[in-house]
């Protein structure tokens, strides 16, 4: 597994990936976020301008939100095995 820069490739399929988030150009954090084709079929109402590809999370209170400055992504790892 390795990451792969956004400005090179996106996702091949939808799904979860693990990101690095650039926050207010000052520091990055790590974490999981969705990848879809399509933002406006997840969710006409929270998208609705936006049919294109991109990285969005979902919040109880708020709803469905883009993941905005996404700078890489890798695919999950595998889960543990056993207890």
């Amino acid at each position: 597994m390795k990451w792969n820069k956004c400005s090179r490739i996106l996702p091949p399929k939808e799904g979860q990936y693990l990101v690095v988030q650039n926050l207010f150009n000052v520091t990055q954090i790590i974490k999981t976020c969705f990848f879809t084709n399509n933002l406006h079929e997840v969710d006409e109402f929270d998208f609705p301008e936006e049919q294109c590809s991109g990285f969005y999370n979902y919040d109880s209170e708020y709803g469905h939100y883009e993941c905005t400055n996404v700078t890489h992504w890798m695919e999950l790892p595998p889960l543990p095995k056993g207890e």
